[in-house]
């Protein structure tokens, strides 16, 4: 079984627990058997690793979009948390319509 053909269902952290318990039931005596129960486990662990990975740089570039779009955008006249509150509601928006453009 190659990293491709891990089906998702089985990347999260649980099933992968619960698929490492099942695997630990072969037969250690067959070497055959144990090769493949470790290889089954590093090709999930990597892409465990891969998908975490993805997401964590998404969420930090769209951060960062969202970052140098609010330096642009001087809000002045206003009260600290009048403003820390418009702040707030044009991160969300920001984050939002950034979020849609990755994925039309």
């Amino acid at each position: 079984m190659t990293v491709s053909q891990v089906p998702k269902k089985m990347i999260k952290a649980k099933k992968v627990n619960v698929m490492w318990r099942s695997l630990l039931l072969l037969s250690p005596l067959n070497r055959r058997l144990a090769w493949r129960k470790q290889r089954i486990l590093r090709s999930m662990k990597l892409m465990l690793v891969a998908l975490t990975m993805m997401k964590v740089t998404k969420t930090l570039l769209i951060q960062k979009r969202v970052n140098r779009m609010m330096t642009r955008i001087p809000v002045m006249g206003m009260n600290v948390r009048v403003q820390m509150k418009k702040m707030k509601t044009l991160q969300i928006v920001l984050r939002a319509r950034i979020g849609q453009q990755q994925h039309p």
